[in-house]
């Protein structure tokens, strides 16, 4: 709350460190929230500026300055924030855009299944629909009939699918941390769009089978000819290169997102994150910090203490700096960590010049440690022999640059590395304690004791940065976990697809493997006779499947600002495991029928 931290009483307008939520009365519109926020700029927020770069607003803005308010619908922050500060890392709606298409598309592929399978076996239907047809049935009434079949074997999908969702919605839960429940399915609001959508699925994956069946012709159907030739053949080797295209995409997409994944892990931070313990609310502490950190510091498994206002993960401040001996109208906005002494040693940050933070030098404030990217931002080599000022309406401030520190990591790896510095001051909501390997748990009770003590009780709040820091990926690390699970679907979907298919080509072809075997074939020749057409196919579709799945996935990588290189390592697995999955598949049958006497399939000729 505004009473519990004495930042929020600052009357300066300029300054941007507070969030500030806002309820607006039922009815209000926000358009003219926005517009009144605009009207504080001029009357407010210009006298400062104005008093503080010696500028006018409009050369202010007129330099490439911006100042602006705007508001944020509190439900869109989780997928829609591209904010600083945000109390926890958001969420990402094109992830859940992703997620959706992705299993729209497995539902796609089932679909095709469906009606690949109807069509291949068109024969078996051929001569009910010839005699149908010869007793008068027109065409509408098949095609009603097929329609209803395939509706009728949606809706027990449903019904199988409905105690499916209940049993795997707690492993689901887990695994994106959430909370839902089946009445979220299956309420009074849901269920009917659930009931509309599953009819729509029937009658779209029902409608090319049930048009192809309806248009057989009487006397073909009689003979028990099957419909479609050479065409119907295209067909399925279209819908079969689709759903292998498909399957490929995906298992090139999930391993390009683990190399990512793989890549952030192992990325030098520019810190040493490993055996750091942040103890939270160190305000509670109040005079008795130093204490504490003394008390702290004799334990013979801490290796250094410092506090601080901001950890790597944390939340910066943002404000203007002007490096001295320039006019105030260059001044440069800067991130910055409220940080006390020993913090640049207990972080194990690399320092390039000058010195950390210590009471060895006395007062250090005002005094900053910059890093790289903030003295590339001012454009200067010797960060250590500037100073830098502070606008403020009560009064600049001049600071010597006393410490040039390596770039690091302070914000996820989406972010690009940003100018930065390092400031001295007592504001503290974190103790920082590095500790060794050894006897971590005996070290944290020693630090929960003296916490109690000191605090007369108040709650011990603990957790280890690394973890922390991975946690703002934690999306990232979900999203590869999904797409894990949605590859394995699409491949398992795609196999059933071309192991019926391949049956019932096996089956048509049931005499012809006899006649080979008759005349010398051997068992390996059928094999690759009847593979060579399916893994041809499966071929195709890891030509399609390759570039669009690199295209998409360049995309994707477009959202970190540092990023792993895609090679060729994830298509040519992905492709050389189509490869062998479609093989595996198909050979099963094949063998089958190779194997069999060929006596028993031409005994009837």
């Amino acid at each position: 709350s505004f009473l519990s931290d004495p930042r929020h009483d600052s009357t300066i307008w300029i300054s941007n460190n507070i969030q500030t939520f806002i309820l607006l009365r039922a009815g209000s519109s926000i358009n003219e929230l926005e517009l009144k926020l605009q009207d504080l700029i001029p009357k407010y927020v210009a006298p400062e500026i104005e008093q503080v770069l010696g500028a006018s607003i409009e050369e202010f803005l007129g330099s490439g300055g911006r100042y602006t308010y705007g508001v944020q619908a509190l439900s869109d922050i989780h997928l829609y924030s591209d904010l600083e500060g945000e109390l926890e890392p958001p969420g990402n709606a094109s992830y859940v855009y992703t997620f959706l298409a992705v299993a729209l598309f497995i539902l796609l592929l089932a679909c095709i299944n469906f009606m690949n399978l109807s069509t291949a076996r068109s024969a078996t239907r051929a001569r009910e629909i010839g005699v149908r047809k010869t007793l008068g049935a027109h065409p509408g009434q098949l095609l009603v009939q097929f329609l209803a079949e395939s509706v009728t074997v949606t809706l027990i999908a449903l019904l199988i699918a409905l105690p499916l969702v209940s049993l795997l919605l707690p492993s689901f839960n887990a695994l994106t941390e959430k909370n839902m429940s089946l009445g979220a399915v299956i309420g009074l609001e849901t269920l009917p769009l659930l009931l509309l959508f599953t009819l729509v699925v029937g009658v779209l994956s029902g409608s090319y089978p049930a048009l192809f069946l309806s248009r057989f012709h009487p006397l073909e159907g009689l003979k028990g000819k099957q419909g479609g030739g050479t065409k119907n053949i295209r067909l399925r080797s279209t819908l079969v290169v689709f759903q292998f295209a498909m399957s490929v995409a995906l298992v090139s997409a999930t391993l390009v997102v683990y190399e990512q994944l793989d890549y952030m892990r192992n990325k030098p931070l520019g810190f040493d994150k490993e055996q750091l313990i942040v103890i939270y609310r160190a305000g509670s502490l109040g005079d008795q910090l130093e204490a504490f950190k003394q008390q702290v510091s004799t334990y013979p498994n801490v290796v250094s203490v410092a506090a601080s206002a901001h950890v790597p993960g944390s939340s910066p401040d943002q404000s203007v700096y002007v490096l001295e001996g320039r006019p105030m109208t260059e001044g440069k906005p800067i991130w910055g960590y409220s940080v006390g002494y020993d913090y640049v040693e207990t972080m194990g940050f690399e320092l390039l010049a000058g010195r950390g933070f210590s009471e060895e030098f006395g007062a250090d404030a005002p005094g900053y440690i910059i890093n790289e990217a903030a003295a590339r931002e001012f454009g200067i080599d010797n960060p250590t022999e500037h100073s830098l000022i502070v606008p403020d309406p009560n009064g600049t401030t001049v600071g010597p640059i006393v410490g040039f520190i390596a770039d690091f990591h302070f914000q996820s790896l989406h972010q690009e590395i940003r100018p930065m510095l390092l400031r001295l001051r007592e504001f503290t909501r974190y103790v920082v304690v590095r500790v060794r390997p050894d006897n971590v748990q005996q070290t944290i009770a020693q630090l929960e004791s003296s916490w109690q003590n000191i605090t007369s009780g108040e709650p011990f709040e603990y957790s280890f940065l690394d973890e922390d820091f991975d946690n703002l990926h934690q999306g990232d690390r979900k999203m590869g976990q999904i797409f894990t699970i949605f590859s394995l679907l699409a491949v398992l979907i795609a196999c059933f697809g071309l192991y019926g298919l391949a049956s019932f080509t096996i089956e048509q072809r049931t005499k012809e493997i006899g006649v080979r075997k008759t005349l010398g074939a051997s068992v390996t020749n059928i094999v690759i006779l009847i593979s060579k057409e399916f893994i041809l196919t499966v071929f195709v579709a890891i030509l399609i499947a390759t570039p669009i799945t690199y295209f998409a996935m360049t995309e994707w990588l477009q959202l970190f600002s540092y990023r792993t290189n895609i090679g060729p390592t994830a298509f040519l697995v992905s492709g050389v495991l189509a490869l062998l999955i479609a093989f595996s598949t198909v050979s099963l049958e094949s063998i089958k029928a190779a194997l069999t006497n060929p006596v028993l399939t031409l005994r009837d000729e």
